[in-house]
């Protein structure tokens, strides 16, 4: 019963956020797990996704979206090898439709990472990304929304003073954002 009533109530929330937003902004906790490693990392990540900018002509009709994502490495597990993780991914998503609000998306983005493993120099190293990205954002009333998604990070560096050093990882992440 409550189920049913909180899917009566969902469209009523809903009421400011008709329209497909032309920018979106969220900041998200995305805790991962490094599938080589064996380990969780937590980062704190920021999203900026552009369905339209006019200024530098750019419109994709609602439906595709430019996104960029930051993702800052803020902890991890006693097992895990980094003492850094820093990354930046741009690509496209696709929104499948609204339904009271939700929007589900899909999308895949190249990018670069820098990281330290743990008991090193110090030094960053740069290495390339690729991620494929899945999720739900919930627009509601004043501009405001919730996002989740899931992703794969395939990732690896390999230098002659660390070796091999895999960084794949299965994230998740949960944030609160911003649209106009």
């Amino acid at each position: 019963m409550r189920k049913l009533a909180l899917l009566l109530l969902l469209p009523l929330l809903n009421l400011a956020a008709a329209a497909a937003p032309a920018v979106r902004t969220a900041l998200t906790f995305a805790p991962g797990f490094l599938t080589q490693q064996k380990s969780v990392a937590y980062a704190v990540a920021a999203e900026f996704e552009a369905y339209e900018a006019p200024a530098l002509g750019l419109n994709f009709g609602g439906r595709v979206s430019l996104r960029s994502d930051l993702y800052g490495f803020i902890a991890q597990s006693p097992a895990a090898s980094l003492a850094q993780n820093y990354q930046a991914l741009v690509g496209l998503s696709f929104q499948f439709g609204e339904l009271a609000g939700l929007v589900p998306f899909a999308g895949f983005q190249p990018g670069f990472g820098l990281a330290a493993p743990r008991g090193g120099s110090g030094a960053l190293y740069l290495y390339p990304v690729l991620s494929p990205v899945f999720g739900l954002h919930y627009f509601f009333a004043g501009g405001i929304h919730l996002t989740f998604s899931v992703r794969y990070v395939f990732g690896e560096f390999n230098y002659r003073d660390t070796g091999s050093v895999y960084l794949s990882e299965a994230r998740g992440a949960l944030g609160l954002g911003f649209h106009w």
